[in-house]
């Protein structure tokens, strides 16, 4: 069953509307990017940090909005099909930019530092704690001494010598000591809202040891029994699918459940809560973007979208030839350009996934204007008595069935990634849905209506469309 056969609309008509319709879209665009400061960069381009967050079951409405009200930072959302993971951002690195400024002109002044004791009195150290400092830093050879991933929460760091770092090295590790602030600060709001079973500052947290080598060793201490305590740490590697690489990782839920699928006895289960304690919620990771890594990441992002128009404007010029090219990049601009600016309207984060949405999108729209191309060169070889104009319209209405089958498709798809599809996907959908519609859009009353201006100041100077060269063009494919 075919759709819109033999239609005979005239869209070229309305090319001058759709020049005012682009000019006001553009104009909004750029208004919401100049009151807003440019668009909302996501941690990967602006910087920063994130923490991502597993918990035992999933997260209420409302125990977002608990979270949200009592961390600062710039965003939280759930993650994952059952909505049981949270992933906290905060954007920028101007307090690391602070403390590094502080010492660097400590550094000048004083030339070096004896002692760690100097940096943490320096005016403003004290936005953060005296043991990440502890941790990150000494005034010691670098390489001499390192922290142990009990101090740090994560793994065996060597400290830097703050005599003698760069100071682009100094905003990184300081960053680190932020970032390091921020997810003690994470863990202990989230320890008030999601209490721990058993939870005593002595005792160690059952759900983050996820070496089975660890775990074995932790029990054998605490029970004397090694083959027991292996037969218990490999209860718990299954329960939590710790064994499976491709399974989602789970948490021990209560000690009673401990208790039962380990098959633990009553004296076994007591001298375990005397030494742990279990957490329903589990921080699986924390992520610091760098100044420098943030730039590069924007600027390997920038280079990918500009080497994309510039393949696409040398296989049309080739294809066809280089008026058509220039004009599909000048619409390929438009879209990307109004869909930025969607995304500044609906404060949406221009992330990586983002950037793929873009440039998914801008495959689509050059996809459908090379359609509309082959149609116009089709009618023009064939010398129909019929203006350039009317060409492009033919054309258009000739693929019209194709255009809207195909975005009805794709739209379809795409809508279950927006309402199915969580956080992660759905700034995507947006991003998609947004680019199909400007590039169906754009295809018909943008990229046909700058041929046709075009093909009439070329024929003022004599120099318009050429059926005879478009002919041969045809015979040689």
């Amino acid at each position: 069953m075919r759709f819109f056969v033999g239609t005979n609309y005239n869209f070229v008509r309305f090319g001058r509307v759709a020049f005012v319709f682009s000019l006001t879209l553009m104009a909004i665009t750029t208004a919401s990017l100049l009151i807003k400061g440019g668009p909302n960069l996501s941690v990967d381009f602006a910087g920063g940090m994130r923490v991502n967050v597993k918990f035992l079951e999933r997260i209420s409405t409302d125990q977002l909005a608990t979270v949200r009200s009592r961390l600062d930072v710039d965003e939280v959302h759930t993650v994952g099909l059952n909505e049981d993971e949270l992933v906290i951002q905060q954007k920028g690195a101007e307090l690391a930019r602070e403390l590094t400024s502080i010492v660097i002109q400590a550094r000048e002044e004083k030339g070096s530092f004896d002692s760690i004791e100097e940096v943490l009195a320096l005016e403003g150290m004290e936005q953060v704690s005296e043991q990440s400092i502890r941790n990150t830093f000494t005034t010691a050879e670098v390489g001499e001494e390192k922290v142990s991933g009990e101090e740090t929460g994560g793994e065996v760091t060597h400290k830097a010598n703050i005599n003698a770092i760069s100071e682009s090295g100094l905003l990184e590790r300081m960053q680190e000591v932020v970032v390091r602030d921020m997810t003690a600060h994470i863990e202990e709001i989230l320890e008030e809202l999601f209490p721990s079973e058993g939870y005593a500052r002595d005792k160690f947290d059952l759900n983050r040891m996820e070496q089975l080598e660890t775990l074995k060793i932790s029990f054998t201490e605490v029970l004397g029994d090694e083959a027991r305590a292996l037969e218990i740490a490999e209860a718990i590697f299954h329960y939590r699918h710790l064994d499976d690489p491709i399974a989602v990782i789970s948490l021990v839920p209560s000690f009673d459940e401990l208790a039962d699928f380990a098959d633990l006895s009553d004296e076994e289960l007591s001298k375990i809560r005397d030494s742990f304690f279990i957490r329903p919620f589990e921080i699986r990771g924390s992520e610091i973007v760098g100044p420098r890594v943030s730039g590069e990441i924007a600027q390997k992002a920038l280079y990918g979208l500009l080497l994309a128009f510039v393949l696409m404007l040398i296989y049309i010029a080739f294809r066809f030839d280089l008026r058509s090219g220039v004009m599909a990049i000048i619409a390929l601009l438009h879209d990307v350009y109004i869909v930025l600016g969607l995304c500044s309207v609906l404060n949406i984060e221009v992330s990586m996934t983002v950037i793929a949405g873009f440039l998914t999108a801008v495959g689509y729209s050059i996809n459908d204007t090379v359609v509309y191309y082959d149609r116009i060169r089709e009618g023009l070889s064939q010398r129909r008595k019929e203006t350039y104009a009317e060409s492009l319209n033919r054309a258009i209405n000739e693929n019209l069935s194709r255009t809207i089958l195909t975005g009805v498709s794709a739209l379809l798809v795409l809508g279950v990634l927006l309402f199915v599809g969580g956080q992660a996907l759905r700034d995507f959908a947006v991003v998609m849905i947004a680019g199909i519609f400007l590039g169906t859009y754009s295809s018909i009353y943008v990229t046909a209506p700058l041929l046709i201006e075009w093909n009439n100041w070329s024929s003022k100077r004599g120099k318009g469309v050429s059926r005879k060269k478009i002919g041969r063009s045809r015979k040689r494919r």
